[in-house]
């Protein structure tokens, strides 16, 4: 979860340090820079969310979490 929201500050701090002196260059890099976050991001939820899933399957099922 402090990773993803990180994720997110940095790419705020890149937003405004383009905004101040944009470039068609910088604009690239921009949109690059958010293309990989946003996928990071992405899987980092779907990551967290079958972690999440599967300690609630083992508090619910004690005996079974070995197997799991």
């Amino acid at each position: 979860m402090w990773l993803g929201l990180a994720l997110e500050f940095q790419l705020a701090s890149d937003i405004l340090n383009t905004t101040i002196a944009p470039s068609f260059d910088e604009l690239g890099k921009l949109g690059v820079i958010v293309l990989i976050r946003t996928f990071l991001n992405y899987f980092l939820s779907k990551e967290l969310g079958e972690l999440y899933e599967f300690e609630e399957k083992a508090e619910r099922h004690p005996q079974h979490a070995s197997l799991l």
